[in-house]
């Protein structure tokens, strides 16, 4: 959620806000929440699409996305699988999901650690493939 001039404030502030860590547990509670829900549609919501977004848009900020603990990020990684094997192929869900599936692991500190699911996720990107 960039503003034209590629800053963004929110997260800017984000990551200088003591604060962060509750609003992160907030969010990531939401993000996790809307993702189970059994009864979210195809199209999904638009919290659920702007949550999505809005972590691609953390993890895509390097000081934001090393700000993340270890199992906050494997809680991330879940939910991005669980909401990946949820919808099919023509969700229009999918390509968030898949948007914030290419930044995790280039972006955060996911592959200097244990790379969470690594097998996982390349079954799950093989499968998307066929």
């Amino acid at each position: 959620v960039r503003p034209t001039g590629g800053r963004n404030v929110v997260i800017e502030k984000f990551v200088s806000h003591a604060a962060g860590t509750n609003l992160m547990e907030s969010l990531m509670y939401e993000l996790n929440d809307s993702s189970s829900m059994e009864d979210l549609d195809k199209e999904g919501t638009p919290d659920h699409r702007w949550l999505l977004k809005f972590f691609s848009d953390l993890f895509e900020d390097s000081k934001a996305s090393h700000n993340f603990h270890r199992n906050d990020l494997h809680v991330v990684v879940d939910i991005i699988i669980r909401g990946i094997e949820t919808f099919d192929v023509t969700s229009p869900l999918l390509p968030d999901y898949l948007a914030l599936l290419a930044v995790v692991p280039t972006k955060s500190s996911w592959s200097h650690q244990d790379r969470y699911r690594k097998s996982d996720i390349r079954c799950l990107l093989e499968g998307l493939q066929r």
